[in-house]
């Protein structure tokens, strides 16, 4: 009969440390995993942070007054009057 209560013992040691070691192998590889998508988020967050400074560059740049006179004169053949007695057309007006 004792050695039925060691035996006995010996399985419980055996299934508990299964169970703990299955339950740390779990937890460790979902941490991992957890982590592994964190890093792919910010360099995805980066990359849109990246875009959207590019766009802003674009989009000024696509609004420059330089730009859009430019196409005024080359597209529409308007020139830019130029002011050259400020005082005079102040007064004129």
């Amino acid at each position: 009969m004792h050695k039925n209560i060691s035996k006995s013992k010996r399985w419980i040691v055996i299934g508990a440390i299964t169970l703990f070691s299955i339950l740390f192998l779990t937890i460790r590889g979902e941490s991992k995993k957890i982590s592994d998508e964190v890093i792919a988020l910010k360099i995805k967050k980066k990359m849109i942070q990246d875009k959207k400074i590019h766009l802003l560059s674009m989009k000024n740049r696509l609004i420059s007054q330089i730009r859009i006179e430019r196409i005024a004169k080359d597209s529409l053949g308007m020139k830019k009057q130029s002011i050259k007695n400020k005082t005079a057309y102040l007064e004129s007006n």
